[in-house]
């Protein structure tokens, strides 16, 4: 991804490996093989490193109310998502009030 690196997950009890890039693309694939499984938009900017454990992750997902005159997938909230075989499932999101600045 340029700035995520791929990190070990576990889907199913299956092991495999995920990423995030730059444009908040979230992708599950094989590691053995480098076949994706899926890939789901966040639809905003990740620069830092999400989360991942076991088939749980900690990532952004885009603020429901930007401030005007901000580049939409700029700012944004931490969510909870849960991975599956088909796609992540949104677990939680932080309400807007506490929202994050993901790039400059």
């Amino acid at each position: 991804s340029g700035f995520n690196a791929p990190a070990p997950v576990r889907v199913g009890g299956t092991p495999l490996a995920a990423c995030v890039n730059r444009a908040g693309d979230l992708r599950l694939f094989e590691p053995t093989t480098g076949k994706v499984l899926w890939t789901h938009p966040l639809a905003c900017n990740h620069l830092t490193q999400p989360v991942f454990g076991d088939d749980l992750l900690l990532a952004f997902v885009p603020h429901p109310n930007p401030p005007a005159g901000r580049t939409p997938g700029v700012d944004g909230v931490l969510a909870g998502f849960k991975l599956t075989a088909t796609g992540p499932e949104t677990v939680w999101a932080l309400p807007a009030e506490y929202p994050h600045e993901l790039c400059v």
